[in-house]
């Protein structure tokens, strides 16, 4: 009875078409290389990844396969390439999948589970890029929240200070028309001891308070230019 023979050939060729089956336009089959001794051709194509969500198509590996004439009882020659967007961290897990899951897996069609664990590493690196974009977006968000919260703050501050400054100027003003009286009061008073309560209303007839009056307008006056200054330093 003949000995079994493996028909490397069949199972590359079998494993290829599932593989463009899946990958479709992202499979692209390579010209054949000479294997050893020049007896065969090893067959080769490359594997297109990107992440499975449909984002960030600027992260990108690409995979070449080279199949020799053995495959699968041997190994397959594997090399990655990855997009300039890829960090290094990323590229380093890559690398890593390609130098341990082959000898893991030595006997048995491997391809598709080394592209399934290498798309797994590209989705985690996509997923990763999207939180640091989300939150990036919340930070300005927050500062922009910010920024109005202190605006308004500062708006109300102003408003206080407005305040503030009117009703000085009130208390400000009826405590000088107060002293301003007080003071006419002892004039008036020293005038009628003075004259020795003659006819006291007389001296007043012509225009009664009206220094005082005109000191409390030309003071009202100042008053009222220096507080419009501060009011229009808090706009």
């Amino acid at each position: 009875m003949a000995p079994f023979s493996t028909n490397y050939a069949e199972i590359q060729h079998d494993e290829i078409e599932a593989l463009r089956s899946i990958y479709m336009e992202e499979f692209q089959e390579e010209a054949a290389t000479v294997g050893a001794w020049n007896k065969s051709s090893d067959r080769a194509f490359k594997i297109t990844l990107k992440p499975s969500s449909g984002d960030h198509d600027e992260l990108r590996f690409v995979l070449r396969v080279s199949l020799p004439a053995t495959y699968p009882k041997t190994v397959p020659k594997l090399a990655i390439s990855f997009s300039e967007e890829v960090r290094a961290a990323v590229q380093a897990e890559a690398a890593e999948v390609l130098s341990s899951r082959p000898k893991a897996l030595v006997g048995s069609e491997m391809i598709f589970e080394i592209t399934t664990l290498l798309q797994d590493s590209l989705d985690h690196a996509a997923r990763a890029k999207d939180q640091t974009v989300l939150t990036l977006e919340e930070e300005r968000a927050n500062q922009q929240a910010a920024a109005i919260r202190q605006a308004k703050v500062e708006q109300e501050q102003r408003e206080v200070k407005k305040h503030q400054v009117l009703v000085e100027e009130e208390q400000y003003l009826a405590e000088m028309v107060s002293t301003q009286r007080a003071k006419e009061d002892k004039r008036r008073e020293k005038v009628q001891t003075e004259s020795g309560n003659a006819n006291p209303g007389k001296f007043f007839e012509c225009n009664p308070c009206s220094v005082p009056i005109r000191a409390v307008k030309y003071y009202q006056s100042l008053l009222k230019h220096a507080v419009h200054n501060v009011i229009e330093g808090l706009q």
